[in-house]
Formats: C-alpha cells, structure tokens, sequence
C-alpha cells in the first residue's frame, strides 16, 4: 500500500448522465497517467478496508454443476483496466481485464473471480474459461466468463476466513461513485496535490469527496482504530501493572529485610560481609524474578497464539519481543531489589542486635 494515492468522485452529485460521466472518468483516467511519477491509474466502485461493501450471488452457469450446492455468496466490485496492477493484486491464471471491456460498447460478458470464489465455485481447479451465472438485486441474472483467477484480498485486519470476490469490468455495469487509485513513485503532500489539481481542473464541477493516501486510509479505517487504541490501552495497563509490580517487589523486599535485621546483624557481627548480606537479599529478589519471568513467558506464548488467530499476519511467536520484554521485566524488578538489598548492606551489627 505505500505510494498509493486514493480519491472519490462521485458524478451523480451534479446530475451528470452515464454517458458523460463514463467520458469524462476515460479523460480524467488519461490525465492523470501523464502526471509525472505516476506509473499507473485505476477505478473500482469500492475499496478495500472501505465503509461500504457490495455483493452478488454467483453459481456456475452449468445446471448440472448449480444443482450441487447453493450460489455463492460473494463481495463485487466494478473495476477497470490496470486495476489489478495498480493494487499489486496478483493475476494468478488468465487475464486482466482490457480497456476496451471498460467500454459499454463491448459484447464480452466476462468477470475476474479471486481464489476463494474459485475454489468455491470448482473445488476440483479449473475455474478459467467457465461460466458463472451472477443474480442482482432486481432478480435479474447474467451469464459471464471466467477470464482470470486473482489472489485474495483481505478487507478486514481481524483474522478470518477470506471473504470470495467477483470482479467486473466498469463497462459491463455503470456506477457514478468510484475510487481513483494512483500508483506512483511517491505519495508526498506534492503528488497529492497534483493529484487534486488536475482532477479539479478535468472537470471543476466533479465533486472530489476524499484526497488520500492508501496508507492514510488504512490508519483510518475502523478496525485499525479498534486494534491501534486496543494497543493502547494494552500500552497504559501494562506500564500500570509494571508499576504495581515493581512496588509491590520492592515492599516485600523492604519488609523481607527489616524482618530479618536481627539476623543480618548476627551475621555481620559473626564476621560476614556487607557484600554477604546484599547477596542473600539479592538472590531471594533474583529467585522470584526467575520464576515470575517464567510464568509470565509461557503465558505470553499463549496469549500470542490466541491474537494470532484474532489478527492477520500476526505471528504466533515473535522471540525478539519476547526477549526484549522478559530482559526489562528482569532489569526493573532487579532495581526493586537492589534498594532493600543495599539497606541491608549497611545494617550495624550494634544496632541490629538491639533491635526487636
């Protein structure tokens, strides 16, 4: 997603007619190829991690073949040329569509299904050059050849079976309201504004409804401000309890130590070193980092395979954090014990065999 610009026209809003604004989209599309840096331009009716969604049930033409199960349930979307070159879609097998489908002049009825539609639809392979019947909400249906297999498209960050796709070319199905996507070499403040610019000054009319980059789009999508303020919180609570934790070390170790003054000062006056008795304040300290960092690491191996399988491309174990993690955890709670372990240090023999 870095390098892409995304914007939304939406002709209707100035009561243009099809066939100007499919025009006037095919001009705007030209113009904004010869922008310097741009290597490639496309539009789709929707986008991906986008507010709104489109779906078709779709089924093999084949009577025989529809019988078998019910039609499938897929996301649609109308595209044009380049669009799967744009969004670094893979094509899989077939081909893309061409810009002459993206002309209602064209007879072809053909459509673009990703890998989990066909798979759906042909579980034993061959889905290329197939016939798929697609049902729109009047009850009407069309028959249209399979021409390519793309690889899937994720729309939510929260793990899951892949939702099936069909693709459509723009010219085979009109909507006024489309996405802009821009491939280029930088999407800076710069681009964007070119970007606007000629956009504008194609037609100073067309409502330009967003001006952003695909990263930007991303951030502000709805399940990446549920995950970024999950983290968040997860971020305060766990300075919180590291907090407690570390407070909570140094007042058992602060209570451990004056319990124990008495015998410390026996020790020291028996003719054992301040050094001594730091080390067995220390190592009591050290023993119960151990089995708290223990504890903590076989739990967080667990937590991690349970956010695996919530988030996508989450891995299930990452040993860096981890270390990282268990090495601070450690540093910190060796702080808390050093405080009381150097008080018992400069316990005086005198002092401690006096004190009840």
């Amino acid at each position: 997603m870095q390098n892409e610009v995304l914007a939304e026209v939406d002709a209707s809003l100035v009561n243009y007619d099809e066939p100007h604004t499919r025009l006037l989209y095919r001009t705007l599309r030209q113009r904004l190829r010869r922008i310097s840096g741009v290597q490639s331009v496309a539009m789709a009716a929707t986008v991906p991690f986008g507010t709104t969604h489109m779906a078709r049930e779709i089924a093999p033409s084949d009577a025989a073949a529809s019988k078998k199960r019910p039609p499938l349930f897929a996301r649609f979307n109308i595209v044009t040329a380049d669009y799967f070159r744009t969004l670094r879609i893979p094509l899989l097998r077939g081909r893309p569509f061409t810009a002459a489908e993206d002309i209602p002049a064209s007879k072809s009825h053909v459509a673009i299904l990703d890998r989990a539609a066909a798979e759906k639809l042909w579980p034993q392979g061959g889905a290329l050059g197939k016939y798929i019947r697609m049902y729109g909400h009047n009850g009407q249906s069309e028959i249209c050849q399979v021409v390519g297999v793309a690889g899937n498209v994720r729309e939510r960050i929260f793990a899951g079976k892949v939702k099936p796709h069909v693709y459509i070319p723009f010219g085979q199905q009109y909507q006024a309201d489309m996405q802009i996507h821009v491939k280029a070499t930088n999407s800076g403040p710069r681009m964007l504004k070119t970007i606007g610019h000629v956009i504008r000054a194609t037609d100073k009319r067309l409502p330009l409804l967003t001006l952003t980059t695909m990263r930007q789009h991303l951030d502000s999508s709805f399940g990446f401000w549920v995950v970024r303020t999950g983290a968040y919180l997860l971020e305060i609570f766990g300075a919180v309890a590291l907090f407690l934790a570390v407070i909570g070390l140094y007042a058992v170790n602060a209570y451990t130590v004056a319990r124990r003054t008495r015998e410390i000062g026996i020790r020291m006056a028996l003719g054992a070193d301040p050094s001594s008795a730091m080390r067995l304040i220390l190592g009591q300290g050290l023993r119960v980092i151990a089995a708290g960092v223990a504890i903590g690491l076989l739990l967080s191996v667990g937590i991690d395979r349970v956010l695996a399988g919530l988030l996508y491309q989450t891995p299930s174990v990452d040993p860096l954090v981890l270390l990282i993690a268990a090495l601070v955890l450690a540093l910190v709670a060796l702080f808390a014990c050093y405080l009381p372990a150097r008080r018992a240090s400069r316990v005086d023999p005198m002092v401690a065999l006096r004190y009840e």
